[in-house]
């Protein structure tokens, strides 16, 4: 996994904030939506792209678009990406050169994914801890993030974060673009 921190984002302007979680069913997808909505709602371009890794190797896959009914890239771009995707991997070093790909013109990128926090330079970090949790995953995570939540998280607490992760976001974008 050395050199993976080397990818940095295509314009210094676009933001990336990566939200990553204990295990399954914590909150990830949710706050995720919430907080496209939030910059949406701000109008900020925003692109989600969720992050799968299978037990099995396999070629990475990109499956650009909403996807299926219900599936978690429908519920990102029904809450108003203007671009999503899911991305399948086995191993996170086949990820760089395919992340390095994925943003264009975007304001922020969302990232529901525990890799991408080992890959990107991220300008937000939320965790999810889930107590109980039988096999916690990216634990080291909790370390780093700028906000560490306890999980599962619900509807309203992922309406708050939202809202202050979007300001937070935002805030520097906009310090980059008065400076630039």
């Amino acid at each position: 996994m050395a050199g993976l921190r080397e990818y940095r984002r295509r314009s210094e302007r676009m933001k990336n904030a990566v939200i990553a979680g204990a295990c399954r069913k914590s909150g990830k997808t949710l706050l995720a939506c919430s907080l496209v909505r939030e910059l949406a709602g701000r109008g900020c371009r925003t692109a989600a792209f969720k992050l799968s890794r299978g037990r099995q190797p396999c070629e990475v896959q990109i499956l650009e678009g909403p996807g299926r009914p219900g599936s978690d890239t429908e519920r990102l771009a029904a809450a108003g990406a203007c671009r999503t995707a899911l991305v399948r991997y086995s191993e996170p070093g086949d990820l760089v050169p395919v992340l390095a790909s994925l943003p264009g013109g975007e304001d922020v990128t969302v990232w529901e994914s525990n890799s991408a926090a080992d890959i990107l330079q991220a300008d937000l970090l939320v965790y999810i801890a889930v107590p109980g949790c039988a096999e916690p995953k990216a634990m080291h995570l909790a370390d780093s993030a700028d906000l560490l939540l306890t999980g599962p998280v619900d509807a309203a607490s992922a309406e708050a974060v939202a809202s202050a992760a979007a300001g937070r976001l935002l805030e520097g974008l906009e310090s980059e673009r008065e400076s630039g």
